[in-house]
């Protein structure tokens, strides 16, 4: 025997042996209105992440910081830290004298869901900041490229920032560099042609 059925925007069709239930065929829209719809899946919780989860920084350097709020109206974070400075561009500074217990956190918060937050540990220390340059002197043709590499160390923080000035007494066009990669001035013109 067969006994029709229909519920919402879907027809079920079910085969009866007996007393038992043998078969239930299902058509129709999916995601209809109604009871035969699925269940809506609840919001992700408000969160924010932040990097990195800790730092070391000494005394009167700085750190940057980046976070992002998750589930919430807003992506955006406000900043604040328990010892030294955090500005709004996400850039810490260390106090410049050693805080109680040498440590500081920084925290960034949600702006629109404030009770969700998280902190990172910042370590203060009074090592200082140690830079080298490799190679630390090179010859090159004019014209040429010169790739260098800085190591930083006694802090978290590696950023560099590359610049290149005359030499003493030389007033000419030094060449460029970016990123470590330094480019020599070209050759100068003459009318007699090229000369190096």
């Amino acid at each position: 025997m067969f006994v029709p059925s229909r519920r919402g925007a879907a027809s079920c069709i079910l085969r009866v042996l007996g007393s038992a239930v043998a078969l239930c065929v299902c058509a129709g829209r999916g995601g209809g209105g109604g009871s035969g719809g699925g269940s809506t899946p609840a919001p992700a919780p408000a969160s924010v992440t932040i990097a990195p989860t800790s730092a070391t920084v000494p005394i009167g350097t700085s750190q940057p910081f980046s976070a992002i709020a998750s589930g919430t109206t807003s992506l955006w974070v406000t900043w604040s830290a328990t010892a030294g400075v955090i500005d709004q561009t996400r850039n810490y500074t260390a106090s410049s004298t050693m805080p109680a217990g040498g440590m500081a956190q920084v925290t960034a918060t949600s702006i629109s869901s404030p009770s969700a937050s998280a902190s990172a540990t910042v370590t203060i220390t009074t090592q200082p900041v140690t830079l080298s340059i490799t190679p630390a002197s090179a010859s090159l043709k004019a014209g040429f490229l010169q790739f260098y590499s800085a190591t930083v160390g006694g802090t978290s923080n590696k950023l560099t920032t590359w610049t290149v000035n005359d030499s003493p007494g030389d007033t000419t066009y030094p060449g460029s560099i970016s990123g470590g990669s330094y480019s020599a001035p070209a050759p100068a013109r003459s009318s007699l042609g090229l000369r190096e």
